[in-house]
């Protein structure tokens, strides 16, 4: 009845899977399934799995699942409550006798050691560990701010695992349970192997929220449940084992340089904040996340990408080649910094502020700036008419402004020209609160309007080269509020007729 087993590098959840996948064929759990097991394994989760899918088989059927249990014990070891399920089987099938004589053999196969045990403490788990033995329930509880270290060790031959206690717990690199419970405040899984985990459960019962780091993580799948987690981090993980990400309501999770996300990425069902930074989105069509869309430099973005409502927009680095439409009305803030292949149409008109240092603005057609604050610092290509009407401050530090042709101001903006090189042929300040051209290059400008002389002093300190004309013209301020109030009317008018 002796059988080997052949050096299988499959997990516990593997084998598992194997045995739902060959039993669903032809809806039947056969003795040939049965040896196929021991032949990979003598793991008791997976003797405890075969006998559970005997005994679904009718009673008559038993008998024929003999080689099995005499295998199970010749030159085996097997835990108690297996011996115990096992002998149902035998009683039943008639051959105790036989069993007994089996079992009372010399145990000579000591690839694997089948003796479960329960553990009570860390250093106890280790031992078991470092002996070989297999752990049926490591219930493991430490002092308050007490650190625990269980890294880079092989628990696959612990059944379940409960680590209790407002500490840390840092079992980093270690390949995990079959099932794991953590009650504790902070847990860092960094680099850990879950292909055994058939089940993961998180709560801080201690101060109210967990948090748990999971960065680096293999072999995740949607088998793990994730909702009892305040504070997750799955940076620079392979989500593909996951048909889609639940999290707990109100959770912060972080997901930066993440890749193979599923199809659909929803954060506003339970209001998450989620942290996209570096990841790459390829293959996910629909994107919706709330309060804040974090994804500075990441990558492939979808096609459409809706931020209504939310606090914050972080876009900072992102190539937006592929990229159709970006909703951006109702945000507060907006920061698309070092942007490349901005979309035709970017409309900021309901938003606070929007940054776009060093954004390459090429095939910009339609740009409705922000309310408050609109920085264009060291911005590249910007459209021909600039309309910043909207906006009170304003800034363009450092820029380079070839093609632009046209700039409108609103009445009382504060605005900053530091540095700026290539300005309009013509510009009209007049209706300007401030204005500093400290340190531009004003070669080019044919004309200037202030609304003064004294304002012309003050505007144009320290400007350089400049030798073109300076008009006076007061500003007009009931004239330029008719034409303010004329747009929007012809704005309105073509807003209700689309």
């Amino acid at each position: 009845m002796f059988v080997e087993i052949n050096n299988s590098d499959l997990s516990v959840v593997e084998i598992d899977k194997e045995i739902k996948v060959r039993r669903n064929r032809d809806g039947k759990f056969t003795p040939e399934l049965a040896m196929w097991v021991l032949s990979k394994t003598n793991h008791f989760a997976n003797i405890k799995f075969v006998i559970k899918n005997i005994k679904q088989r009718p009673q008559e059927e038993w008998g024929e699942y003999k080689d099995f249990v005499l295998s199970c014990v010749d030159g085996r070891e097997q835990s108690e409550k297996a011996i115990e399920d096992l002998l149902e089987l035998v009683k039943h099938g008639g051959y105790e006798e036989e069993f007994n004589k089996v079992n009372e053999k010399n145990k000579v196969y000591d690839k694997e050691i089948c003796k479960s045990v329960d553990v009570c403490s860390v250093e106890e788990l280790k031992d078991a560990i470092a002996k070989g033995m297999f752990v049926n329930r490591a219930d493991l509880t430490t002092p308050k701010y007490h650190e625990v270290y269980l890294r880079n060790l092989d628990l696959s031959k612990v059944y379940k695992m409960t680590c209790r206690g407002e500490a840390e717990w840092f079992l980093s690199g270690s390949i995990l349970p079959i099932h794991l419970s953590l009650d504790v405040k902070k847990a860092n899984l960094d680099e850990c192997d879950f292909k055994n985990v058939s089940s993961l459960s998180c709560c801080n019962s201690f101060s109210g929220e967990i948090e748990v780091n999971m960065n680096k993580a293999k072999n995740l799948s949607s088998d793990l449940d994730l909702t009892g987690i305040d504070d997750l981090s799955l940076s620079a993980c392979d989500l593909s084992g996951f048909e889609e990400l639940k999290f707990k309501e109100y959770a912060r999770v972080n997901l930066s340089r993440a890749y193979n996300f599923p199809k659909i990425v929803d954060g506003t069902e339970f209001d998450l904040d989620i942290s996209l930074y570096g990841s790459d989105l390829s293959g996910v069509e629909k994107l919706y996340l709330n309060k804040n869309a974090k994804l500075a430099e990441a990558k492939n973005l979808p096609k459409t990408m809706s931020f209504m409502y939310m606090d914050n927009v972080l876009l900072d680095g992102c190539d937006l080649s592929g990229v159709e439409e970006i909703s951006l009305v109702t945000c507060k803030n907006v920061s698309m910094n070092g942007c490349k292949n901005l979309p035709k149409s970017m409309d900021l008109s309901s938003c606070l502020n929007a940054s776009f240092y060093e954004a390459d603005f090429s095939g910009v057609e339609n740009f409705v700036v922000c309310k408050e604050e609109l920085g264009l610092n060291s911005a590249r290509n910007l459209p021909k008419v600039l309309d910043l009407r909207n906006c009170n401050k304003i800034s363009f530090s450092e820029t380079k402004l070839s093609g632009v042709e046209d700039i409108w101001f609103k009445q009382g903006a504060e605005v900053c020209f530091w540095g700026a090189r290539e300005l309009p042929k013509k510009i009209d300040l007049s209706m300007c609160e401030s204005v500093l051209l400290q340190s531009c290059d004003m070669t080019g400008v044919e004309i200037i309007r202030f609304r003064d002389e004294k304002q012309m002093n003050c505007f144009m300190y320290k400007s350089l080269n400049f030798g073109g004309e300076i008009k006076y013209k007061p500003f007009d301020n009931l004239s330029y509020k008719f034409k303010e109030g004329a747009v929007r009317a012809m704005q309105k008018i073509y807003d209700i007729g689309d």
